[in-house]
């Protein structure tokens, strides 16, 4: 596979297509130029492909495997991808691989981190120790900076407290406590909060990384517990995150944009649900892809539907990735599946063009629900 890109014009909009134009003439001859009959916007479903990344080493086994980025570089597929124990955070970590294809992968012998006494392993760091939900590469930085990644960090306050001994199942407890106790939400929310700033890390190769000095973004008392997303807007030469937010407990995404990397201006809300939607829907996750090689925007979102607990991909588009629009109401990529059907999906940047003309989009099938119960 070579660097080349698609080259077809994606449809994402009626702008581009000529919208015909009529005239009445004194004379009262009615005329109309080319008009457009017959056209209409349709989302094209993906094919999912065969498995194209599963656990096989000793340090994979009995965790959730999760895609912080894919890039193409050089020829290669480049993954960042995540090994989260739930039930020992000790043993979670970010780790590395590389492949030709996409689908054969080696976990090449970092040498960075011990598992079991040896070194020799892909493991890059372990979880906590640098920002790299999502990493991206930056072609206006100086090379020591080429790589950036980002992360949310959170920290629990209790009566306006800094509480240094809470962790996230203390904290439910005492929410649950109080709600069946008759606290108002609003006096929960004063009494405990979790306060969220967003980390970055930058890197010269994205495998040795360091961490910057403070955060470079804080937004306070709000949940990010989603894959917060950063990129470079090449038409805009700003530094972008793309952010969970609510309005009304209802999920959305947000963005939040700066010329720094290490500050960006305070998120607004970027795409949301609209009175098209069914009620009961959210945004869980953006996956936001710079279309390559165009000045378009692309995100993969997962819907949460949340009567029937199960989550599918669906598709919005942009001009300027400030607004945004949903060609259909439905999923690009849905639940169905050869073994039957899936119950949550979630897509990871990048969007990656193949020479055949067509893309590759790499995502996450899970078979249980939002709510942990099986499908069927």
């Amino acid at each position: 596979m070579s660097e080349k890109r698609p080259a077809a014009i994606p449809f994402l909009d009626w702008y581009g297509i000529w919208p015909s134009h009529r005239k009445i003439e004194r004379d009262g001859v009615v005329w109309s130029q080319d008009p457009p009959r017959g056209v209409r916007l349709s989302i094209e479903p993906a094919e999912k492909s065969e498995i194209f990344f599963a656990g096989e080493r000793e340090w994979e086994e009995r965790s959730n495997l999760n895609i912080n980025t894919v890039l193409f570089e050089n020829g290669r597929y480049r993954l960042w991808y995540g090994v989260n124990k739930v039930d020992d955070a000790a043993q979670s970590f970010v780790c590395y691989a590389e492949s030709e294809d996409g689908f054969a992968w080696q976990r090449p012998e970092l040498g960075l981190v011990a598992y079991k006494g040896s070194t020799r392993n892909n493991i890059l760091c372990a979880r906590e120790e640098f920002h790299l939900g999502s990493i991206f590469a930056d072609p206006a930085a100086p090379p020591e900076e080429r790589y950036k990644g980002i992360m949310p960090r959170g920290q629990y306050y209790r009566d306006g407290k800094l509480d240094p001994d809470m962790d996230k199942k203390r904290f439910k407890e005492l929410l649950v406590a109080m709600d069946l106790g008759g606290v108002a939400a609003e006096e929960r929310r004063r009494k405990l909060e979790i306060r969220q700033a967003v980390h970055g890390s930058v890197s010269a190769d994205g495998i040795h990384w360091r961490n910057l000095d403070e955060p470079i973004l804080d937004v306070g008392n709000t949940a990010l517990d989603t894959h917060n997303l950063g990129a470079f807007d090449r038409e805009a030469g700003k530094y972008v995150a793309y952010l969970r937010g609510h309005i009304e407990r209802r999920r959305l995404v947000r963005r939040a944009e700066g010329s720094d990397f290490r500050r960006l201006e305070d998120p607004r809300p970027c795409l949301m649900c609209d009175p098209q939607d069914p009620i009961d829907d959210d945004i869980y996750n953006s996956c936001y892809c710079p279309y390559p090689g165009r000045s378009l925007h692309l995100m993969f979102p997962s819907f949460y539907h949340r009567i029937e607990s199960t989550v599918d991909i669906q598709l919005a588009v942009s001009r300027d990735g400030y607004l945004w629009s949903r060609p259909e109401r439905k999923p690009i990529i849905d639940l169905s599946g050869e073994e039957g059907a899936y119950g949550t999906l979630y897509a990871s940047p990048n969007l990656i063009g193949l020479d055949s003309g067509e893309w590759r989009l790499p995502f996450v099938a899970n078979r249980h629900r939002h709510d942990f119960r099986e499908r069927g």
